[in-house]
């Protein structure tokens, strides 16, 4: 029992250093923790949602489908199926938590007057 003490105190003083450095970062990785995890849920923007959560191929549907091009014109011009636009066209909604096609024009499509 005690070789095996003995041998443990032995393993754990080289890492002492590492320890110090890890007590250090200890207080700044817990206010980046108590950051992400307030009670406030971290909720992106539209912006942040488009740019990191829709594929590359959703986008363009997504841009589209906001300049009112219907389905089948965006299957055609795509060179895709129709269901597949379609899919694609739900998980947009989805992800951007919007009810209708529409509701991407004013999110893609600049505003009059706004540069």
């Amino acid at each position: 029992m005690a070789r095996k003490k003995k041998q443990l105190n032995q393993s754990v003083a080289p890492m002492a250093p590492r320890a110090v450095r890890a007590a250090s970062l200890s207080a700044s990785l817990r206010s980046l923790i108590d950051g992400l995890f307030t009670e406030k849920p971290y909720t992106p923007t539209q912006q942040q949602i488009a740019d990191y959560y829709l594929t590359p191929r959703e986008r363009e549907i997504a841009y589209l489908a906001a300049l009112g091009f219907s389905i089948q014109e965006i299957a055609d011009a795509l060179g895709m199926n129709f269901q597949t636009v379609r899919q694609h066209l739900r998980h947009i909604l989805t992800k951007m938590e919007l009810n209708d096609p529409r509701a991407l024009r004013e999110f893609f499509l600049p505003r009059a007057g706004e540069d």
